[in-house]
């Protein structure tokens, strides 16, 4: 890593610092935001439950107590067509004394004892408490239901619950229009709310209380906190500042400027550096310098060592040098005794069969074919009983430099020994075969000059072609070998492909 992208580390520790404060700041803000308003949700219950007890308080006399008593009082005073709602209907009651203590005690919440066919327009059930009043006579179990619901852009907290259970004190207004009072019917007429059942859930309480207000004081309550706390952040990290770059990163500063002059100059080796305040950077520093002059000493000593190991090593590495050389020497004249004729330097018979089976084997992955040529010079003992045996060695290898001249890029022509060669090539097509044949016929067609004496070289060619053939090595040796005495049974001076008479070539 380059120096440009190393970061400093007070100002990785100045950032470390800001974003665990802001971390824990954040999480301190969110902790209060929240149980703020886990806190306003409860005490909107609590609310609700006060709210729906003495409601419910008040049914429970009016149904039981009032109403009866009245009743019958009214009925000794012989004026069936009175009606009172104020103590006749609960639901009346209770709606009136709602208006009044919200205006006493300036609260603003939607309280409604709510009705499917209600009797008043202002009790009469919007959607949400028609579905949950019918529910109620489905099932005799629930009895209340609470959720938070956004109302016109507005979060409000709303309770319902099970409301009125029509008595039998409630029949004479809610039974038949003819049993009704007058009075009552005068003032709401004969549609509404007629033809209920005693023991029928004909309501439901509806409550429902305002968040908005409450969150609002909880988001300002947490702006003033995350306000408090961001202040107190600065004047930590100031101080923070001050004190790390005084006490720490100073001194750090003086031993990287001191370590820096020493990667620079070996010459300042042994250089001191003067003790700070801090104790662990003291010892630190005090470490620093006692390194500083082992160092010297040290480097002094080295230097001196050095010299008189360099001066071992390069005799030493002269010594190995002609190790080297002399042992390269002997791999390469052991591979060439190896692999190659000492007579004519071509390829020898294990070479040979080593490039015959890599041929083969990329035949066989291109789907191609291979020629395998058996080669015997004519009357070669005639050479060495006129000229004698250096001149045929002579002949042999000028033979070689010509089969040689004949090869493609690919193709290998090795001595087996005597006046025997043999030639290997890849081929695309058979026909190819008769071709390369009499290239290497005519190769060998001018007469070699021995002793000042031309002689006229032929010989006698054997052809194994893989895979019509064969398909390993020593299947296409053995019927080489053998098309090569057919060819010279046949008048030397031509080649024969084995099992095809009839494409013998002559001269």
């Amino acid at each position: 890593m380059t120096a440009s992208r190393k970061i400093h580390l007070s100002r990785f520790f100045c950032l470390l610092l800001i974003l665990l404060y802001l971390v824990g700041s954040v999480s301190l803000v969110f902790l209060v935001r929240t149980n703020l308003r886990q806190q306003t949700l409860h005490n909107a219950e609590k609310l609700a439950e006060v709210i729906l007890e003495k409601n419910m308080a008040v049914h429970a006399y009016f149904a039981h107590t009032l109403k009866p008593q009245l009743f019958e009082l009214a009925d000794r005073l012989g004026d069936p067509s009175y009606f009172e709602p104020g103590w006749m209907s609960s639901t009346y009651a209770i709606r009136k004394m709602n208006e009044i203590f919200q205006e006493q005690v300036g609260q603003n919440y939607y309280y409604k004892e709510c009705a499917i066919n209600a009797r008043s327009s202002e009790n009469e059930a919007d959607g949400l408490e028609r579905a949950f009043i019918e529910e109620l006579n489905a099932d005799p179990k629930i009895k209340t239901r609470s959720m938070i619901r956004d109302l016109e852009e507005e979060p409000y907290f709303v309770v319902m619950r099970r409301g009125e259970v029509l008595s039998e004190s409630c029949l004479r207004c809610h039974s038949t229009p003819e049993n009704a009072p007058g009075g009552m019917l005068a003032l709401y007429g004969s549609d509404r709310s007629f033809n209920r059942k005693a023991g029928e859930v004909i309501s439901a309480v509806s409550i429902r209380i305002p968040l908005a207000h409450a969150y609002a004081d909880s988001n300002h309550f947490a702006f003033r906190l995350s306000a408090l706390l961001l202040s107190i952040l600065v004047v930590l990290f100031l101080l923070h500042s001050l004190l790390t770059r005084g006490l720490v990163f100073a001194p750090l500063a003086r031993l990287r400027h001191k370590a820096t002059l020493i990667a620079g100059d070996p010459g300042h080796l042994g250089d001191l550096i003067p003790l700070p305040r801090g104790r662990e950077l003291a010892a630190l520093t005090e470490a620093f310098n006692v390194m500083s002059g082992a160092l010297r000493r040290q480097t002094d000593d080295l230097e001196e060592t050095v010299a008189e190991r360099t001066r071992q090593l390069q005799v030493a590495n002269d010594q190995l040098v002609r190790d080297i050389v002399e042992r390269k020497k002997t791999q390469e004249k052991i591979h060439q005794l190896a692999y190659y004729d000492s007579l004519t330097g071509l390829p020898n018979r294990v070479l040979m069969y080593d490039r015959l089976e890599q041929s083969l084997a990329n035949a066989r992955r291109q789907g191609s074919g291979v020629v395998l040529m058996f080669l015997d010079l004519d009357d070669f003992k005639v050479v060495n009983d006129t000229f004698g045996h250096e001149a045929g060695d002579r002949y042999l290898r000028t033979i070689a430099e010509r089969l040689s001249s004949c090869l493609r890029k690919n193709d290998t022509v090795a001595r087996f020994g005597g006046d025997e060669f043999v030639f290997c090539g890849q081929i695309t097509h058979p026909e190819e075969t008769p071709v390369i044949a009499t290239k290497i016929l005519g190769c060998l067609k001018p007469p070699v000059t021995i002793d000042n004496r031309p002689f006229v070289t032929t010989a006698s060619i054997g052809i194994a072609i893989y895979p019509t053939d064969g398909s390993d090595a020593s299947t296409l040796m053995k019927l080489a070998d053998a098309a090569m005495y057919e060819a010279k049974g046949r008048g030397k001076n031509a080649y024969y492909i084995h099992g095809q008479d009839d494409r013998e070539s002559t001269t």
